[in-house]
């Protein structure tokens, strides 16, 4: 009997395999994770591209910002 596992690819390069999750898109999670303010939502730029005309909220520009392990910066919103 055959294996077969499911995979999938995002627009960040995110690759989910079963319950497993690699990627840039991943990286950046966890890096905007650790500056975003306490109770806060920290989103990349385009997370924000993504949702900007489709909820109800508003993000605040941080700018871009340097985080470990990405070699570019990353737009940060709030």
């Amino acid at each position: 009997m055959g294996f077969s596992r499911l995979m999938e690819r995002d627009e960040s390069g995110t690759i989910t395999r079963c319950d497993d999750i690699f990627g840039d898109g991943v990286n950046v999670a966890a890096r905007l994770e650790g500056i975003c303010e306490p109770g806060g939502v920290c989103i990349s730029n385009i997370v924000h591209q993504s949702v900007e005309n489709k909820i109800d909220a508003e993000f605040d520009d941080r700018g871009d910002q340097t985080v470990k392990n990405i070699p570019r910066p990353v737009r940060v919103w709030q």
